[in-house]
């Protein structure tokens, strides 16, 4: 019997924009160049699947010590404090193309209804899932925030998804179940021992995990299209 659910946050209750105009990356891009870096596209994509974020300690997110990173392979001096400035920036400017999928409180308020909810969020800048979840007023939904660029975990790794289990004085993970959209999402729960719910949105904006998705839906428990089906999913897992 299900009795807890976890959400991801990126592309399960946050979704991007359908209105939402231009090409993100380029974005990106433009605001690393106007900071100083000299990397074009093809060597920033390059950089990007090279370099990747890992757990820090002190006050330095692992998004900053990436972008710490990126510039000094470039050959670029970008101190602390630019690093946090530009972390900002890029993360507040991408909010601007993510917006509340349209069914997430409604789920929230039944999944309530079960048991504790909690979200288990890879990402890492933590203040702007913070930032995100009091923006949309949705952070009181929540028992318990996990992030993975606060506790040093990022799924596929079960520990940051059993992480969120203690605080919610849980102890059995086959009585939680993870939902999410992506690969690591189901692999995650699967190595916890969790049950897990894939949403693919239908005609949604492509992400870089959705071709191994076909794979997934026979691997994750049960596969929606929409926050809505939610309920009736769970309850198939009882």
């Amino acid at each position: 019997m299900i009795t807890a659910t976890l959400f991801d946050l990126m592309g399960t209750l946050l979704i991007e924009d359908p209105n939402s105009p231009g090409d993100h990356f380029a974005s990106f891009h433009r605001l690393l160049s106007e900071a100083g870096l000299s990397m074009d596209r093809d060597e920033l994509l390059r950089c990007l699947n090279e370099i990747q974020s890992v757990a820090v300690a002190g006050p330095t997110t692992p998004f900053e010590d990436r972008l710490l990173r990126m510039f000094a392979r470039d050959g670029t001096t970008l101190s602390a404090e630019q690093a946090r400035d530009l972390a900002n920036e890029i993360c507040h400017d991408s909010c601007d193309v993510l917006a509340l999928d349209p069914e997430a409180i409604e789920t929230l308020v039944a999944m309530r209804q079960i048991g504790p909810v909690g979200l288990v969020s890879n990402y890492d800048h933590p203040p702007n899932v913070h930032y995100l979840l009091e923006r949309d007023g949705i952070r009181d939904y929540f028992d318990v925030v996990v992030i993975s660029g606060e506790i040093g975990i990022w799924k596929p790794d079960p520990g940051i998804l059993l992480a969120g289990l203690e605080p919610l004085g849980l102890s059995e993970p086959t009585t939680v179940v993870y939902v999410g959209d992506s690969a690591v999402d189901v692999q995650a729960a699967r190595a916890a021992k969790m049950p897990s719910i894939l949403i693919r949105r239908e005609g949604g904006p492509s992400d870089p995990l959705r071709e191994q998705q076909e794979e997934l839906v026979v691997e994750a428990d049960v596969t929606i299209s929409r926050l809505s089906q939610l309920p009736d999913a769970i309850a198939s897992l009882s």
